[in-house]
């Protein structure tokens, strides 16, 4: 063994538990923290340090309330709800954390006992902003596609109504029935523009709730 690897070796063997867990989760790009009984930093790694926007040895002996940034700002009611928590208990938060868009992250926290008893928290946040994005992309992709079935399936029941009777003025309130569950519309009419007096004239309406009160009012120009 080279005499650097048995310096590695020493200062390897010499980390307290937290301190190599500290060290795992910054390699892993993981948040990480432990928090005592009230909620405050016992340690915690740069990467969820540079989340809250303080150096991680400023965090230390501080609560959750004293420290700025995403995982502290609207995250102690879940905290508390964590600690109460009787096994692991995770949560999403989001912020911006000087990013220019939104982030979002999720978090895991553990129960840390002693003498049978929750003496605090271990918290491992996990960046999952890219997962949120193509989540938000497919559900956004997913209700285009709905709108444009939905469309193209009121055009298709359309049609085969045109198709058993071509009197407009006679199918119009059928025709009018299957674009309402699309458009959700109360009023609909047909009217044909004639060249002649530049009047719009009717050729059908449907107003199921006005009850035929409009069906003897002329249409304007």
């Amino acid at each position: 063994m080279t005499a650097s690897g048995q310096s590695e070796s020493r200062n390897e063997g010499s980390r307290s538990p937290v301190e190599s867990l500290v060290a795992y989760c910054n390699a892993a790009s993981a948040g990480f923290c432990l928090l005592d009984r009230e909620l405050r930093y016992v340690a915690i790694n740069d990467v969820l340090a540079a989340l809250n926007g303080m150096p991680a040895p400023e965090h230390l002996q501080k609560t959750v309330q004293q420290v700025p940034g995403a995982f502290n700002r609207t995250m102690e009611s879940e905290l508390q709800r964590a600690r109460a928590a009787a096994g692991t208990f995770s949560f999403e938060f989001s912020g911006t954390c000087g990013r220019e868009e939104t982030g979002h992250w999720l978090a895991h926290c553990i129960p840390v006992g002693g003498n049978g008893g929750t003496e605090g928290l271990g918290c491992v946040v996990i960046d999952i902003s890219p997962q949120k994005k193509l989540q938000m992309t497919l559900e956004h992709t997913g209700e285009k596609l709905r709108q444009q079935t939905g469309a193209l399936q009121m055009l298709l029941e359309i049609s085969s109504i045109l198709a058993s009777n071509w009197r407009v003025q006679k199918v119009f309130p059928r025709i009018s029935a299957r674009i309402r569950r699309f458009l959700h519309h109360e009023y609909a009419d047909l009217g044909v523009l004639d060249p002649a007096s530049g009047l719009l004239e009717r050729q059908a309406m449907d107003f199921p709730l006005g009850k035929g009160l409009l069906s003897g009012i002329a249409i304007g120009v």
